[in-house]
């Protein structure tokens, strides 16, 4: 792709926030320093005017050393530590799920043969929640705080961002990063992993 550690990486998508995130985030991963995302897409820069192209980039082969940050990232023997955890008492990380909330309520399906429900203790943030529906934008810093304030979920704690399959949890994690929270992470495997076998692990139905 031409990328090297130094360049100056700007990620957008065609569908306002949505991918962009994801790929966001994986670099930050790889613990690159200068990432960022055009917040309301390829739709929002249209409508600034913004110039286009299709000619095809130039592309000159280039060095990438990753760096990867483990800290950034959370597997499944986390989450089921971190669920037995604060069924102990024990105060544990935040887990937002970002699916829709139907699917985290286990009312409607999931749109891959897993059960639909939500792991004990995690908390249903819809990511379209945190993206304004008329600019496609990211919403404001206290509109994202207020969100998060009726949740209440302290964002000077750890965190852990999940959804589907990683990546509108990306999204929370967007926000997140961006009103100052600090020990973020994803749970790559999201529910995609943790309802694979419902057998070796606890699917809580409805908001209790």
């Amino acid at each position: 792709m031409g990328i090297s550690n130094d360049d100056s990486i700007v990620v957008y998508d065609g569908m306002n926030i949505f991918s962009a995130a994801r790929v966001y985030w994986t670099f930050r991963y790889f613990g690159h320093k200068h990432i960022s995302v055009l917040d309301g897409g390829l739709p929002a820069w249209k409508r600034n005017n913004g110039s286009l192209s299709d000619a095809p980039p130039q592309i000159q082969q280039s060095k990438y050393t990753a760096t990867p940050n483990d800290k950034l990232v959370r597997d499944l023997s986390f989450i089921l530590k971190n669920i037995e955890n604060q069924k102990n008492g024990n105060p544990g990380d935040y887990v937002l799920d970002a699916r829709p909330k139907p699917r985290w309520l286990g009312d409607v399906p999931e749109p891959r043969p897993i059960p639909s429900g939500h792991m004990p203790f995690s908390k249903s943030l819809q990511f379209s929640e945190l993206i304004d529906q008329q600019t496609g934008q990211l919403k404001s810093d206290d509109d994202i705080r207020n969100i998060l304030n009726q949740l209440k979920v302290d964002i000077t704690r750890n965190i852990v961002c999940s959804c589907g399959s990683g990546v509108t949890a990306s999204i929370v994690y967007l926000a997140l990063e961006k009103i100052g929270a600090k020990n973020i992470s994803v749970y790559d495997g999201s529910w995609s992993e943790y309802a694979s076998d419902p057998s070796k692990v606890e699917i809580v139905k409805g908001d209790l």
